[in-house]
């Protein structure tokens, strides 16, 4: 039996190499990948809890939360059944992950806190229907991504404050003008 694996790396911007959702209602769920992989991988924790441990720290996750660990990191996370968690995963690389993520003052962050806004949630759901989908899906997949990683950006920097976004907002628009 041959075993199918996603990871690798792209030389696109940013590339989803692979991404789904885990409905972890039937038995406790452990991970553990010692070298990690080559590609960067993020969990965004939709429901329920999840413990992870990034550079040794120990992290408790919860619905809205993302933990982000980066090309070859030890991963090491789980879920308890009890919880009923679920999780959206996504692997991705691509040669300029490192300069967006920094961009958007992720690339720093093991654990951070992404919310409930429905735009996010409905760009998430939709990378993971036309990953699904393949073929042309998968550029359309990138950019729900592209779009995810930015709502989450917001998130981080501004949480719930509408005062601050649309603070925010006017310094893009003053200095585009």
């Amino acid at each position: 039996m041959a075993i199918i694996s996603s990871e690798g790396l792209s030389e696109k911007y940013l590339h989803v190499n692979n991404c789904g959702i885990q409905i972890l209602d039937d038995a406790d769920y452990r991970t553990v990948r010692p070298n990690g992989r080559v590609d960067y991988h993020m969990l965004c924790i939709m429901k329920g809890h999840c413990t992870a441990v990034v550079n040794g720290e120990v992290i408790e996750a919860y619905s809205g939360d993302a933990v982000l660990y980066r090309p070859n990191e030890r991963q090491e996370y789980s879920f308890l059944r009890k919880d009923k968690s679920e999780s959206l995963w996504i692997h991705f690389t691509g040669r300029g992950c490192a300069e967006y993520l920094g961009t958007l003052g992720l690339l720093g962050l093991s654990h951070f806190r992404f919310g409930s806004d429905p735009a996010l949630l409905s760009a998430l759901e939709s990378m993971v229907t036309s990953k699904e989908l393949g073929g042309t899906g998968g550029d359309v997949c990138d950019g729900y991504f592209f779009l995810a990683l930015a709502l989450m950006s917001k998130a981080v920097l501004y949480g719930d404050d509408r005062r601050k976004v649309m603070d925010g907002l006017s310094a893009v628009v003053n200095r585009i003008n």
